[in-house]
């Protein structure tokens, strides 16, 4: 009974950052956020959250470790706001598993293997936001055909290697495409990282 409200959780967080950035935020103070001292290292930074961990970060991230053990995916579940952001992609995908009512056999392997607790087995479509196209509930599925990944529209079939095609094409077609034309690399030279990095102790590196 936890679980919906729990859910939600992400979804706040989420709106959030986009109250924080888009609205907060004018096109001038985050284009000068960028060319900060503090933008220009964030990467090291992010490294001194795990190498110089204060107490207080170490007993966060051990409460969520616990927590991934008593229920999977907790930080993903509950609290992840890329993760909700995924989500409403995801519900206005153009694809969706679909259950073929005729042939299944109610064995729940497909509700039992979905690692968002989705009740594959008592729905004719999956519609949710939690559902990430992992697959495991066709794969899983004893009888063929009862589980497919089929086009809404027009109600054909996805094959799983036409599927993987689509997110390779995706993922390393947006890839490229932003290395090759978006600002994929900082203008920063090695001498300015270097001077950054002896004076990474200073206030100035505080977040802005």
């Amino acid at each position: 009974w936890l679980d919906w409200p729990l859910r939600m959780l992400k979804y706040i967080i989420l709106g959030f950052f986009i109250w924080a950035v888009l609205i907060q935020m004018t096109p001038e103070s985050i284009e000068s956020f960028i060319h900060t001292d503090y933008n220009q290292i964030t990467d090291i930074l992010m490294l001194h959250f795990f190498t110089k961990m204060t107490f207080f970060s170490a007993v966060v991230i051990a409460i969520l470790f616990v927590l991934a053990l008593i229920v999977r995916g907790f930080w993903c579940r509950y609290l992840c706001p890329y993760g909700a952001l995924l989500g409403l992609f995801g519900l206005f995908s153009p694809t969706r598993i679909q259950r073929d009512e005729k042939t299944c056999i109610d064995c729940s392997s497909c509700a039992t293997i979905c690692p968002a607790f989705i009740k594959v087995d008592k729905i004719d479509e999956v519609v949710s936001d939690e559902c990430i196209g992992c697959m495991a509930c066709v794969d899983t599925c004893p009888v063929s055909g009862t589980l497919q990944l089929n086009v809404i529209t027009k109600k054909s079939r996805v094959s799983k290697m036409k599927w993987a095609v689509i997110l390779l094409v995706f993922f390393w077609g947006g890839l490229f495409a932003v290395k090759l034309f978006g600002p994929w690399e900082n203008s920063i030279t090695d001498a300015q990282y270097k001077k950054h990095l002896q004076n990474m102790e200073t206030k100035q590196y505080s977040h802005p």
